[in-house]
């Protein structure tokens, strides 16, 4: 049986959009949009969907008070609920937090991108035509452990977990300017930890590779970035490299 999905923005256009794209995957039971929050809450109390997508910002009631009110009712356990916004902030991520989302999105985002993040958070089973979407990300996964493990990246470090979880997000969000910040704010979210910790922890990881690693591995990858006079890469350079050699070898199956 298909789980219920709500949408609720109130841009009518991009809702309508939206609630379109879900229903032609096939994956979801699409309840009609709401296009404010007063009018999501008066349906959720009919009718509660399995998963929410609700906008952040909206005039008359905003996600927050929209959620805040399905809890004061007592009708927001069993709900998935995953947030849209233009913006981010540690601020906004831990008010999310704190009223149980499961994600946040932000604008713009690609409808396949919140499809995908959606139906592996809520369990949703896959069908025949999402195989080839299955296949990628598992691919993608292989590709990125592979050039971990060519680094010298340990396993043991959480640093090792932030930076392949970051990796995944730098290849999904490939061409859309992420900056590194903002995909650690997101793996901090997963984590529930500060995107700070997540930057340590992977600069941590990093350092300790090229201090016991394999020089040979870093040199494949990376060539001069390794070299005495450059020194270790950054952060951001093994981020991009790494990226670019995913997108590379998915290129080439």
């Amino acid at each position: 049986m298909k789980k219920t999905m709500l949408i609720v923005d109130d841009d009518r256009m991009y809702c309508d959009t939206l609630n379109s794209y879900f229903a032609d995957t096939g994956l979801f039971e699409m309840q009609l949009p709401a296009y404010g929050g007063s009018e999501a809450v008066r349906r959720i109390e009919n009718t509660a969907p399995d998963i929410l997508l609700l906008d952040a910002l909206m005039p008359e009631k905003d996600g927050a008070a929209v959620l805040c009110a399905l809890e004061e009712k007592g009708i927001s356990k069993g709900i998935d609920v995953f947030v849209i916004t233009p913006y981010l902030s540690g601020e906004t991520v831990r008010l999310f937090e704190n009223l149980g989302v499961k994600y946040i999105f932000i604008k713009p985002v690609d409808n396949a991108v919140v499809v995908r993040r959606i139906q592996k958070l809520s369990g949703v089973l896959c069908d025949s035509s999402s195989d080839m979407v299955k296949s990628r990300d598992k691919a993608v996964c292989d590709a990125i452990v592979c050039f971990l493990r060519m680094i010298s990246i340990s396993p043991k470090l959480m640093g090792y977990r932030y930076l392949k979880c970051l990796l995944e997000y730098s290849v999904e969000f490939y061409g859309k300017e992420k900056t590194n910040k903002e995909l650690c704010m997101r793996v901090a979210q997963e984590f529930n930890t500060e995107w700070k910790n997540v930057d340590r922890n992977i600069r941590t990881a990093i350092d300790s590779a090229w201090i016991n690693g394999s020089m040979e591995g870093q040199y494949a990858l990376f060539g001069y970035t390794v070299s005495s006079s450059r020194g270790r890469p950054t952060n951001k350079e093994l981020i991009s490299m790494i990226t670019e050699r995913v997108i590379e070898s998915l290129a080439h199956r």
